[in-house]
C-alpha cells in the first residue's frame, strides 16, 4: 500500500507476529491429534 510510513509498517508486522504467536497454541492440539 502506498503512503505507509515505516512506523506503520513496523506496527503491522508486529501485529501479524503477535497474531501468529496467539494462533500457534491453538493449532498444537490439532497437530498432536494428527500424529
Amino acid at each position: 500500500s502506498p503512503g505507509l510510513t515505516p512506523a506503520e509498517i513496523i506496527t503491522m508486522v508486529a501485529q501479524t507476529k503477535a497474531k501468529a504467536i496467539v494462533t500457534i497454541p491453538e493449532f498444537l492440539p490439532l497437530v498432536k491429534a494428527l500424529q
